[in-house]
């Protein structure tokens, strides 16, 4: 009686080096692909979370500022009058006219006739509540931005996970085969 060909030794061997050969691919090319990609969105995700901190610390800043800003003009307006030109005063309209160049434009404050500028309290309060709204809008969409790409990570670590676990059972169903000449062997023809 001749031997059925789905019996012999070699063809195991053959199918589970194949098997296994696959399974190789798969994990460098197709595993390590989609790896690279997520690399890839991990990397941009953490540029924006860099450029959200930033943005929150200059939020913080014109936040202080605006408090100083009162604090300066409210000491200003009453215990300053009494200081006159003291130490305290002189450093009350430094600050004031710093904040009216630096945040202010040129109709939202006064100019005098010796150079020096008069703060409109209310023009700067309104301005540095502008600055926060803007800054808060670009942290809004720096969010919206890293959320849209942790969304795009999803799928693609479950791709990865799929993938991962195919090329590992065909790892174990190729050893399998490979091994099991041996059992193909020992029971001989039929």
């Amino acid at each position: 009686m001749a031997r059925q060909w789905y019996r012999e030794p070699w063809l195991f061997i053959v199918i589970g080096i194949a098997f296994n050969i696959i399974a190789a691919l798969m994990s460098h090319y197709l595993v390590e692909g989609v790896a690279d990609r997520i690399s890839a969105l991990d990397e941009s995700t953490n540029r924006l979370q860099q450029r959200i901190d930033s943005a929150w610390s200059s939020r913080l800043e014109a936040e202080r500022k605006r408090e100083l800003l009162l604090l300066h003009a409210d000491y200003a307006a009453g215990a300053g009058r009494e200081a006159g030109n003291g130490p305290v005063a002189v450093h009350v309209r430094a600050f004031l006219e710093r904040i009216s160049i630096g945040y202010l434009a040129e109709d939202e404050k006064t100019k005098l006739g010796d150079g020096g500028v008069v703060l409109n309290v209310d023009a700067a309060l309104i301005r540095f509540d502008r600055i926060v709204e803007a800054i808060q809008d670009h942290i809004d969409a720096l969010y919206l931005d890293a959320l849209q790409l942790e969304r795009q990570k999803a799928p693609l670590r479950q791709q990865r996970n799929r993938l991962g676990a195919l090329a590992l059972f065909l790892q174990v169903l190729g050893l399998i085969l490979v091994l099991s000449r041996d059992l193909v062997r020992r029971r001989g023809p039929p």
